[in-house]
Protein backbone atom coordinates (compact mmCIF):
# COMPACT_ATOMS: atom_id res chain seq x y z
CA UNK A 1 0.00 0.00 0.00
CA UNK A 2 1.24 3.49 -0.84
CA UNK A 3 1.06 6.44 1.50
CA UNK A 4 0.22 9.88 0.18
CA UNK A 5 3.01 12.42 0.68
CA UNK A 6 1.64 15.98 0.72
CA UNK A 7 3.73 19.18 0.92
CA UNK A 8 2.15 19.66 4.37
CA UNK A 9 2.37 16.25 6.09
CA UNK A 10 -0.38 17.23 8.54
CA UNK A 11 -3.02 16.85 5.79
CA UNK A 12 -3.54 13.10 6.02
CA UNK A 13 -2.44 10.91 8.90
CA UNK A 14 -0.99 7.54 7.89
CA UNK A 15 -3.61 4.85 7.50
CA UNK A 16 -2.91 1.39 8.83
CA UNK A 17 -3.22 -1.67 6.61
CA UNK A 18 -5.76 -3.05 9.09
CA UNK A 19 -8.06 -0.04 8.69
CA UNK A 20 -8.00 -0.22 4.88
CA UNK A 21 -7.81 -3.94 4.08
CA UNK A 22 -11.48 -5.01 4.50
CA UNK A 23 -12.60 -2.52 1.82
CA UNK A 24 -9.71 -2.84 -0.58
CA UNK A 25 -9.50 -6.51 -1.40
CA UNK A 26 -8.82 -6.18 -5.18
CA UNK A 27 -10.80 -9.36 -5.88
CA UNK A 28 -13.95 -7.88 -4.31
CA UNK A 29 -13.85 -4.39 -5.87
CA UNK A 30 -16.53 -3.57 -8.46
CA UNK A 31 -15.32 -3.22 -12.06
CA UNK A 32 -15.99 0.54 -12.14
CA UNK A 33 -13.63 1.13 -9.19
CA UNK A 34 -10.54 1.24 -11.43
CA UNK A 35 -12.04 1.36 -14.93
CA UNK A 36 -11.37 4.80 -16.52
CA UNK A 37 -14.75 4.61 -18.27
CA UNK A 38 -16.37 5.39 -14.90
CA UNK A 39 -16.00 8.60 -12.87
CA UNK A 40 -14.07 7.08 -9.97
CA UNK A 41 -11.75 5.14 -12.28
CA UNK A 42 -10.97 8.20 -14.40
CA UNK A 43 -10.43 10.44 -11.38
CA UNK A 44 -7.95 7.90 -10.03
CA UNK A 45 -5.79 8.65 -13.09
CA UNK A 46 -5.67 12.32 -11.99
CA UNK A 47 -4.45 11.80 -8.40
CA UNK A 48 -2.15 14.54 -7.17
CA UNK A 49 -3.35 17.13 -9.67
CA UNK A 50 -4.97 20.43 -8.76
CA UNK A 51 -8.67 20.31 -9.63
CA UNK A 52 -11.75 22.53 -9.48
CA UNK A 53 -14.85 20.48 -8.72
CA UNK A 54 -18.42 21.72 -9.19
CA UNK A 55 -20.82 20.00 -6.77
CA UNK A 56 -24.61 20.16 -6.88
CA UNK A 57 -25.77 20.81 -3.30
CA UNK A 58 -29.54 21.16 -3.23
CA UNK A 59 -30.22 23.45 -6.19
CA UNK A 60 -26.88 25.29 -5.95
CA UNK A 61 -23.58 24.58 -7.69
CA UNK A 62 -20.66 24.92 -5.28
CA UNK A 63 -17.03 25.14 -6.37
CA UNK A 64 -14.26 23.32 -4.50
CA UNK A 65 -10.60 23.65 -5.47
CA UNK A 66 -7.71 21.57 -4.19
CA UNK A 67 -5.35 18.70 -4.87
CA UNK A 68 -7.01 15.38 -5.63
CA UNK A 69 -5.66 13.23 -2.81
CA UNK A 70 -7.72 10.07 -3.05
CA UNK A 71 -10.75 8.53 -4.75
CA UNK A 72 -13.01 6.10 -2.93
CA UNK A 73 -15.98 4.15 -4.19
CA UNK A 74 -18.37 7.06 -3.55
CA UNK A 75 -16.20 10.03 -2.59
CA UNK A 76 -13.10 12.04 -3.41
CA UNK A 77 -10.68 13.77 -1.02
CA UNK A 78 -9.44 17.24 -1.89
CA UNK A 79 -6.46 18.73 -0.06
CA UNK A 80 -6.57 22.49 0.38
CA UNK A 81 -4.00 24.32 -1.72
CA UNK A 82 -2.60 25.93 1.44
CA UNK A 83 -2.43 22.57 3.25
CA UNK A 84 -4.84 23.66 5.98
CA UNK A 85 -7.56 21.00 5.56
CA UNK A 86 -8.95 18.07 3.59
CA UNK A 87 -12.47 18.03 2.12
CA UNK A 88 -14.46 14.90 1.30
CA UNK A 89 -16.89 15.28 -1.64
CA UNK A 90 -19.67 12.88 -2.67
CA UNK A 91 -19.02 11.56 -6.19
CA UNK A 92 -22.77 11.57 -6.91
CA UNK A 93 -22.86 15.36 -6.35
CA UNK A 94 -20.01 16.06 -8.78
CA UNK A 95 -21.15 17.68 -12.02
CA UNK A 96 -17.88 19.02 -13.49
CA UNK A 97 -14.20 18.45 -12.73
CA UNK A 98 -11.67 20.83 -14.22
CA UNK A 99 -8.08 19.59 -14.10
CA UNK A 100 -6.17 22.81 -13.44
CA UNK A 101 -2.51 21.87 -13.23
CA UNK A 102 0.02 19.14 -13.57
CA UNK A 103 0.80 16.52 -10.98
CA UNK A 104 2.30 17.47 -7.60
CA UNK A 105 4.87 15.19 -6.00
CA UNK A 106 2.51 12.62 -4.53
CA UNK A 107 1.85 8.94 -4.34
CA UNK A 108 -1.84 7.90 -4.09
CA UNK A 109 -3.28 6.41 -0.92
CA UNK A 110 -5.10 3.77 -2.96
CA UNK A 111 -3.85 1.95 -6.05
Amino acid sequence: MHQYIHPNPMILPPLSDTAMSPCLNPEKLPQEYNCPLYTSGFLRTQLGKKVCVELLVGDTLELRTGYLLSVGASFILLGATDGSHTTMCDIAAIKVVNIVSEHIDAVPLID
